[in-house]
């Protein structure tokens, strides 16, 4: 009987190579890379999530609270008064749009400089609103937010239109009401507190995608983050009287910082050509067409307003979460 000849059998490995252990190490490394990248990304949104949700909360009290406590005569229209109409059969021009006014407005000191911050109403005291309103500026059982508030009603209207800026305290870990809701003195910004909408001028060009600030002693408060509302649009009629303060109202968000005062707008905030007051944007219908807005007064809150070295300044991030505008109807 023949026996089998042997089957060679391979050699056993005892482990790995180097190589293969080094590729090993690489692949779990960027792996670990990847995954510990997600968790500041998810940490941020979370902390945005939560932070938007106050800043809902926040505004839905201050509304709340402007309809309770404020009365037709703290926000009168943010406009003179139109002059009465031809007899018929002429017809009326429509009247322009009301402009947008803070809840400090107007205030003497600023108004000799900005123009269109100055009331035509004529308060008695010139501080009527603000004195009303800025108690509940700072939300008490979370002192870290607060909101700026603006307003825009037109003449012979029982409607007001609110925008309730929320912030959060950036340069100090909390707002106190000693610090942010009285101006801090001094030039050139003393007549100013923290928790107050900061007036600018701004341009957008054409291509509604840039914002340019004109240099001022408040263009130093933008920051990327702080939302823009424009408060006289400053456009010519154009053929209608309509289309004089159409942009009235609107509202943009800044993004990334380009050079000089010139920063760019969020996306999603991109300015659009408007087709104006007539509703059509194309041939013959172009005269009134907004296409870009130029030196438009605006607000904004921005950065925030801290003494430093015996000097204001605007220090940290912009204070800016979220803004929410709504219409209310006040008390007689």
């Amino acid at each position: 009987m023949k026996s089998r000849p042997a089957i060679p059998r391979p050699t056993a490995r005892r482990g790995f190579s180097f190589t293969e252990v080094l590729f090993a190490v690489m692949i779990l490394g960027i792996g670990f890379i990847m995954v510990a990248a997600i968790f500041p990304v998810a940490i941020q949104q979370t902390q945005n999530n939560s932070s938007e949700g106050t800043a809902a909360s926040i505004a839905r009290g201050a509304v709340a609270t402007m309809q309770q406590t404020l009365q037709n005569v703290d926000m009168p229209p943010s406009m003179a008064k139109p002059a009465p109409p031809p007899p018929p059969p002429a017809l009326a021009p429509p009247d322009e749009r009301a402009h947008v006014f803070s809840l400090r407005n107007p205030q003497q000191a600023l108004a000799r400089k900005y123009a269109w911050l100055d009331n035509p109403q004529g308060w008695t005291d010139p501080e009527q609103l603000w004195n009303r309103s800025k108690g509940s500026l700072i939300v008490p059982n979370d002192p870290r937010y607060g909101w700026v508030g603006l307003y825009l009603r037109q003449y012979g209207s029982p409607y007001v239109q609110l925008f309730v800026i929320v912030t959060q305290a950036r340069a100090t870990p909390t707002y106190t009401a000693a610090r942010d809701l009285f101006p801090l003195g001094g030039n050139p910004m003393g007549s100013i507190a923290n928790l107050q909408a900061r007036p600018v001028s701004v341009t957008i060009p054409p291509a509604g995608t840039f914002i340019t600030f004109k240099p001022s002693e408040y263009s130093g408060a933008v920051a990327e983050g702080c939302y823009v509302i424009i408060a006289n649009s400053n456009l010519p009629a154009s053929g209608n009287p309509q289309r004089v303060g159409w942009m009235n109202g609107r509202i943009y968000r800044v993004g990334n910082y380009v050079s000089g005062t010139t920063w760019e707008l969020m996306p999603g905030s991109d300015f659009h050509a408007d087709p104006g007051p007539d509703g059509g944007i194309l041939p013959p219908y172009q005269a009134d067409n907004i296409t870009e807005l130029k030196d438009a007064d605006a607000f904004i809150v921005g950065r925030s307003l801290v003494k430093s070295g015996g000097k204001n300044v605007f220090e940290g991030p912009a204070q800016d979460v979220a803004v929410y505008t709504t219409f209310i109807q006040l008390r007689s």
